[in-house]
């Protein structure tokens, strides 16, 4: 059975049997996490989320990242997995069409602090948390989506019960169970395109505490199915029908979180290959103020990122018509253009009326290995075309060491400082102590 598959896997694997590349990957995707949790810690859903919790009783026992506040150990996951997917800078994983990092690192964070782990007892569990919940993403994508589920929520809710079954030494049957109680954690709608509400943002907290807490409960001896993936009433049948199962040969060949992508732009990921074509083209000299029309050619999922009304940021970072508008104008995508949307939504509801969007039947077949997409820009008196296979980001485009240590600086440091910014740079870099690494990454912290 897949979870009995998947437990052997977890109780057998060591930190002697990972490649360098791999040890690398789970520091830079650390710091890309860290980076997008401290800059998202002060959005108004985590904001409310966070009034939520204290007001109902939450205990003082766990650190939040960017935060002076401490809340239960629960709480804690849910509230740094919002915090990183608030601003849709968070890493993901094309074939499976999910956020690992989010789900993953709060728990293993939060447990690191909990036990007085360094970051290198870390990097086991966190490949283990990766590798579950991109693997389930990619048995079952894209047939999940078409169903509404949002896969980030309903399969990062095994890899979070995973990996804190590896940090709490669950036995093999116990993951197993650990695994089998997920899936009846498994939750997260795509409803939220429909609106720009924020649901979206809330659905990797929850599985980041309901997966620990199935395991905190297989500890104990509450038992889960360990039928639950293919079951007749299991899991795949009911999230997406099919799934493929040849996936789950091979685990850790390759391990997937060298296979995630970073994002450079802070929206959704299928409107980044579109955005990247438009930047192709300004660097090839093309005057983009002056273009009349845009068309952008995609695959199916993308082009139903199609909205036109702004009510609020979510509505802007899944729009790839203001995406378009956004990049005609920008010398680059800032963050703040998102924030500014909804205020200047009458201006940019006018500027979208310059960009089409639809699926492309060439672009689709190559759809969930790869994300692409073809612009057709049109003047008065000529037409360009710039087609991007792959968004940069992507395992075979990926963002130089620089780039990357330069999207935390700028997310971080207006958070915490020059100082403790540099802090948590060594800390990470040593495989340093958790607790130190959470102390550095709260404001004002000496």
């Amino acid at each position: 059975m897949i979870a009995e598959k998947l437990a052997q896997f977890s109780q057998q694997l060591q930190l002697e049997a990972l490649p360098e590349p791999v040890i690398g990957a789970f520091q830079t995707h650390l710091l890309d996490f860290l980076g997008a949790a401290v800059a998202g810690v002060h959005e108004e859903v985590v904001q409310a989320a966070l009034a939520t919790l204290l007001r109902v009783g939450s205990l003082p026992q766990s650190s939040i990242p960017g935060r002076a506040e401490q809340v239960s150990i629960g709480d804690a996951m849910f509230l740094s997995a919002v915090s990183a997917h608030s601003l849709e800078l968070d890493d993901g994983h094309t074939g499976a069409s999910l956020h690992p990092a989010v789900v993953i690192f709060p728990v293993v964070l939060t447990l690191g602090e909990r036990f007085g782990l360094t970051l290198q007892d870390l990097i086991v569990p966190t490949v283990i948390g990766y590798e579950v919940t991109i693997r389930i993403g990619m048995a079952m994508h894209p047939n999940s989506r078409r169903r509404g589920f949002h896969n980030t929520a309903i399969a990062g809710v095994f890899g979070a019960a995973a990996a804190a079954a590896k940090i709490l030494r669950l036995s093999e049957l116990e993951t197993v169970h650990a695994l089998g109680l997920a899936g009846s954690c498994a939750a997260g709608l795509f409803e939220f395109l429909a609106t720009g509400a924020d649901s979206k943002r809330i659905h990797p907290g929850k599985a980041a505490r309901d997966g620990w807490l199935c395991a905190e409960l297989a500890q104990s001896g509450v038992t889960g199915p360990a039928s639950v993936f293919e079951g007749a009433d299991g899991f795949f049948h009911a999230y997406s029908g099919t799934w493929q199962e040849s996936v789950f040969e091979g685990l850790g060949n390759p391990f997937q979180i060298s296979q995630s992508y970073l994002k450079p732009y802070p929206c959704c990921r299928h409107l980044h290959a579109a955005i990247d074509a438009l930047l192709e083209a300004k660097m090839q000299g093309a005057s983009l103020q002056s273009v009349d029309r845009v068309e952008v050619y995609t695959y199916e999922v993308a082009a139903r990122h199609n909205g036109r009304k702004i009510r609020s940021m979510l509505d802007a970072q899944m729009s790839l018509p203001f995406a378009i508008a956004l990049a005609l104008e920008e010398q680059s995508i800032p963050l703040a253009a998102f924030r500014a949307a909804p205020a200047n939504s009458e201006y940019w509801e006018t500027k979208m009326r310059q960009v089409t969007v639809g699926p492309q039947a060439a672009l689709n077949e190559v759809y969930p290995q790869s994300r692409p997409a073809e612009v057709h820009l049109h003047w008065p008196d000529r037409t360009m075309k710039v087609r991007v296979n792959s968004p940069a980001g992507e395992p075979d485009r990926p963002l130089s060491p620089t780039q990357v240590q330069h999207k935390f600086l700028d997310l971080a440091e207006p958070v915490l400082g020059v100082r403790q910014v540099q802090a948590v740079l060594d800390l990470i870099g040593k495989g340093g102590d958790v607790r130190a690494l959470l102390t550095r990454l709260q404001p004002h912290s000496s």
